[in-house]
């Protein structure tokens, strides 16, 4: 889930109202994602200007190591921390087009990137004036550096501040870039009817979209009975260890179960980057059509956590939730 969608409930359709409510009266602080400007005494946007109030702290957010979308936003007065009230900006100061090319012109990346990170902006009217505020909700790139073209200069987070970094730090920062990042993907295999129950058999793949190789990869996966009767559900991971029945350790109504998965151990060969391995231990799993599962998957590798969610039931698997956490920060 983005920013956007985390604070305003909606990707979309933002209206003043809602920065009033969502931002203002909720006293939604400044942190290591979220950043106010004000901009209300700015009269020209000269570089020095841009620098400071649009492209360090979207450089800053853009080389955050956690994988979570930033929220930027132009048009908001702050106390410290905290939003104070909205100061709409002229539109003859900042429009959505000039934004879009301060952006793409003055944020510069080692190496290169081939596609510019994906960033909204949404551009809010307050009437009766020509004003409006600009949200920009901005992702970070896994692998690349990025640095200030105004000032050659590297930014990253620090709290809510956006801090220029050393030549030490800027190191740290590109070794702290390459690590692997291991999800899974579950992929229907097989599917047959018998009565009133759904058996399927589900392949399990792991998939490292990283930038090195991992050389430790162990996944658990937990079962929860989400809707349904339990005992019209059958669970398996073939040639795994099954952990424990989790029951007496739920206080919750349903059931859940626990299984260990080790797809590449000390010794064997690395999970390379952009390559699928298929796991030995197929999914299996029979349901009524009142039934839905949800599988909290939890990978560790030698640098960090990937979690993922998926729900299962009478019309198959779906994604629910992907993050990545890395051990270092």
């Amino acid at each position: 889930m983005g920013k956007l969608a985390q604070i305003f409930g909606k990707e979309s359709d933002i209206r003043r109202s809602d920065v009033e409510k969502c931002i203002i009266e909720s006293s939604l602080e400044e942190s290591i994602n979220i950043e106010y400007k004000s901009l209300e005494s700015i009269t020209k946007m000269e570089q020095q200007n841009i620098e400071g109030n649009i492209i360090k702290p979207l450089v800053a957010f853009l080389n955050r190591i956690e994988k979570e979308s930033s929220l930027l936003i132009l048009g908001i007065r702050t106390n410290g921390p905290k939003p104070s009230h909205i100061t709409p900006i002229k539109k003859e100061l900042i429009s959505e087009e000039k934004l879009r090319s301060w952006i793409t012109t003055y944020t510069g990346s080692i190496p290169s990137y081939k596609t510019f990170p994906s960033f909204r902006i949404i551009e809010i009217g307050c009437p009766p004036n020509s004003e409006s505020i600009f949200l920009i909700e901005i992702n970070p790139f896994e692998d690349v550096l990025f640095y200030s073209k105004i000032s050659d200069t590297v930014y990253t987070r620090r709290g809510s501040e956006s801090s220029r970094l050393t030549l030490s730090e800027i190191l740290s920062l590109i070794e702290s870039k390459r690590y692997p990042i291991n999800m899974i993907d579950v992929k229907q295999k097989e599917y047959r009817r018998e009565g009133d129950k759904n058996h399927f058999t589900f392949d399990i793949i792991f998939t490292n979209i990283g930038a090195s190789p991992s050389t430790n990869v162990t996944c658990y996966l937990k079962f929860n009975i989400a809707k349904g009767l339990e005992e019209h559900v059958s669970i398996r991971v073939d040639k795994t260890k099954f952990i424990k029945d989790l029951t007496e350790l739920n206080t919750s109504y349903f059931k859940s179960y626990a299984f260990y998965l080790a797809r590449v151990m000390d010794g064997h060969e690395p999970m390379y980057p952009a390559v699928n391995y298929f796991s030995e231990s197929p999914l299996v799993i029979s349901i009524s059509d009142e039934n839905e599962i949800i599988c909290y998957s939890s990978i560790y590798d030698q640098k960090g956590i990937s979690n993922l969610s998926f729900s299962f039931s009478k019309d198959g698997v779906k994604l629910l939730s992907n993050a990545y956490v890395s051990y270092i920060r």
